[in-house]
């Protein structure tokens, strides 16, 4: 499976926001040292689970290799350092607490995180197996008191097919701080989004442009079998996949089934270069509002790629299918 590149954008951008309902915050103190880094503007950055938009919190100047942040936060959560002239990212599990930093400017991968123990169980995970499947689990079942555990919880639910009521499992088995945090109050809104597109449940009706600027809804191509495949230009396996389809969809396109793309692109042109690269001859849709498209909302899409595969009525039949299993399970029911 292709892993989503929001999750590595995430990654590249990843962030905090404050949850807990306290009155006073506490407070948390980040010593930096970058061995080899040249002085500059260092700023700290968050992703926005709501729009997917990564803010800044903070920026302070660095000097002679150093620089300290302050603040408050009320839970853990992951935040970015992204330092002065694009010399590269260090990403770590915050909370608050008093943590130090260090690394070599020209070996970031080995920075070095202590006081965060939310850090200590994110840094090998992120270093070594991230969202691999049996990683992942361990850590969602043997670690629930940890807010870490639900982030990989919020991601992983939208990468791999999984069970609703191992979904509940998980959710169930967290602590009361956790239960606090921002990963667990989008996971649980996820939670929902995912019981109304489970495998089974009729696919939820749209109606979107074309690229023609046709409007289309997806009931209207009820009677072939359909793979709903969100995606974005920007977004690199997305395009690997988009290349993956093209020998699939010539094999079965005039065999009951059609391709509806759903693009999270804000910037049309964009869009329609990708489409035009990628040879992409299927039906492709977006109001180009991003992150803010109610059809991704609606479908519980976070992170691309995701497809969900629909039967001639409009039944879920299966997400997140590989080429190769899409391509033999259409050998099967296609005609």
């Amino acid at each position: 499976m292709i892993k989503p590149c929001i999750i590595l954008f995430l990654v590249s951008s990843i962030v905090m926001l404050s949850a807990c309902k306290t009155d006073i915050k506490p407070r948390y103190n980040i010593n930096c040292e970058i061995i080899g880094a040249n002085n500059g503007l260092v700023k700290l950055a968050r992703l926005n689970l709501a729009d997917n938009e990564t803010e800044y919190v903070d920026s302070v100047m660095m000097l002679n290799e150093h620089f300290v942040f302050e603040g408050q936060i009320s839970t853990p959560y992951n935040y970015t350092i992204i330092l002065p002239e694009n010399q590269g990212k260090i990403h770590f599990f915050l909370e608050s607490s008093e943590i130090k930093i260090k690394a070599k400017i020209d070996n970031l991968d080995s920075v070095q995180v202590t006081g965060s123990r939310e850090d200590s169980l994110f840094r090998p995970w992120y270093n070594y197996y991230m969202f691999e499947k049996k990683e992942d689990w361990d850590i969602m079942l043997n670690h629930p008191d940890y807010c870490f555990s639900a982030f990989v919880a919020y991601y992983h639910f939208q990468v791999y097919q999984t069970p609703i009521d191992s979904i509940q499992m998980v959710i169930d088995r967290f602590s009361d701080e956790v239960k606090q945090s921002e990963y667990y109050i989008y996971l649980l809104d996820l939670y929902e989004k995912i019981k109304l597109t489970d495998i089974g449940q009729k696919a939820p009706d749209f109606e979107l442009p074309s690229q023609n600027g046709e409007m289309l809804r997806l009931s209207s191509f009820e009677g072939k079998y359909v793979l709903l495949d969100f995606w974005a230009s920007w977004c690199a396996p997305c395009r690997v996949a988009n290349r993956e389809l093209l020998e699939l969809y010539d094999s079965f396109k005039d065999k009951n089934f059609e391709i509806v793309a759903i693009s999270i692109d804000e910037d049309k042109s964009a869009w329609l270069k990708a489409i035009e690269k990628d040879g992409s001859k299927w039906t492709h849709l977006s109001d180009l509002k991003g992150w803010n498209t109610e059809t991704a909302k609606t479908y519980g899409v976070r992170a691309v790629p995701q497809n969900f595969l629909l039967d001639t009525n409009g039944i879920i039949l299966r997400k997140n299918m590989s080429t190769v299993d899409l391509a033999s399970l259409l050998e099967k029911v296609s005609y």
